[in-house]
């Protein structure tokens, strides 16, 4: 059986999609007989970790808003202890782990974004003898500059396979490399609406609603998002401030906000909804595993739309793709509710198992 680490942005994490792209690797590989943990990592010193636990611990006066963030920190932190995972490792000890695993992955999510790539998700930690491998990595961009491609090529340099998440990215990729970049689908859809609903909580909510997940600050979505939740009689259900602090745009923002949900609880949020209206990839993800209508939209000036782009391509669901916040109207979620919203499988089944063979390939080597 082989010893897998995970490294992937897994210490206090409190973003849905990255802790549910982590147990989807881990459970995919645990699938396929081999002993995985999470490598768990924090990318500063020890003092500071100390310090700032000190500091959280005088922070005395909350708000409400602050005390409702940490009930759904609380509620992550539950998930993310259950996953099987290493003690904490910070810079300074984290060669240590090549004392426990025989084979190392990275991926999936944003592990290669030039702006927060380092020691552990560029694998330079871990010894030449050991396999490496890159699953599912993403930059986050499509085009790259010379100071980012050279911090993508360094960490191509410490894996031995490599898969990106995007197809957009993989001629900026292969450029850096000899090596053969495979694309492969996001971990979460390696996993079946079955399998999911092994985890998936109960429904929560008793009333038909529209679920809306935003990650971004763009008003135009919750003005619409109301206008449509009232055109339909649903109940407008939020999980407000995701950034993790105070943000007035989403003040008054749904009929019901929901703060102390776990990963668990957000799949069923989807599950169970007449209508998800998102920004997120992930989000976007569990609205075609559980294919519930939906609308997913991207800020104009990010190249980070490309995923969902990729996505919906792929499920032949583009025209629920809208490349700018400020283009969702009313009128245009009318228009689309008239349409038959069909999910074309015959790619994805393709694609989903070429990425079990390049997962297949990884550990067998």
């Amino acid at each position: 059986m082989n010893k897998i680490g995970i490294c992937t942005f897994y210490y206090k994490n409190y973003n849905y999609g990255a802790n549910l792209q982590a147990y989807a690797l881990s459970r995919t590989l645990l699938i396929m007989n081999n002993d995985v943990r999470m490598v768990n990592y924090y990318n500063n010193n020890r003092f500071y970790f100390y310090a700032s636990s000190i500091k959280g611990l005088i922070t005395i006066k909350q708000s409400v808003i602050e005390k409702n963030i940490q009930l759904r920190k609380n509620a992550i932190n539950r998930f993310l202890n259950s996953l099987p995972h290493t003690k904490l490792f910070f810079p300074n000890t984290i060669a240590n782990a090549n004392k426990l695993f025989d084979c190392f992955i990275v991926g999936s999510d944003q592990v290669w974004n030039p702006d927060w790539i380092n020691l552990f998700t560029s694998l330079k930690f871990v010894d030449t003898s050991k396999v490496t491998a890159a699953y599912a990595a993403s930059t986050g961009k499509i085009t790259l500059n010379e100071n980012e491609q050279k911090k993508i090529k360094e960490a191509i340099d410490h894996t031995g396979f490599i898969s990106i998440r995007e197809e957009d990215s993989i001629q900026a990729i292969q450029g850096l490399t000899n090596k053969k970049v495979e694309f492969v689908l996001d971990p979460t859809l390696l996993l079946s609406a079955d399998e999911w609903n092994k985890i998936c909580s109960g429904r929560i909510v008793e009333d038909e609603y529209m679920f809306c997940y935003f990650l971004g600050n763009n008003e135009n979505l919750r003005k619409v998002a109301k206008e449509y939740a009232n055109y339909k009689k649903l109940k407008l259900v939020t999980l407000p401030y995701m950034n993790g602090k105070y943000r007035k745009v989403d003040d008054g923002f749904g009929d019901k906000q929901l703060y102390n949900i776990s990963p668990n609880e957000f799949l069923s949020l989807i599950k169970y909804s007449s209508f998800v209206m998102t920004d997120s990839f992930h989000a976007t993800v569990f609205s075609h595993i559980y294919r519930r209508p939906f609308v997913v939209s991207n800020n104009k000036m990010s190249e980070m739309g490309c995923r969902m782009k990729s996505l919906t391509r792929m499920f032949k669901t583009e025209e629920r793709y809208i490349e700018s916040h400020d283009d969702i109207t009313l009128e245009m979620l009318q228009v689309l509710d008239k349409k038959v919203l069909k999910f074309n499988t015959t790619l994805y089944e393709q694609e989903k198992e070429k990425s079990i063979e390049f997962l297949e390939k990884v550990v067998n080597s």
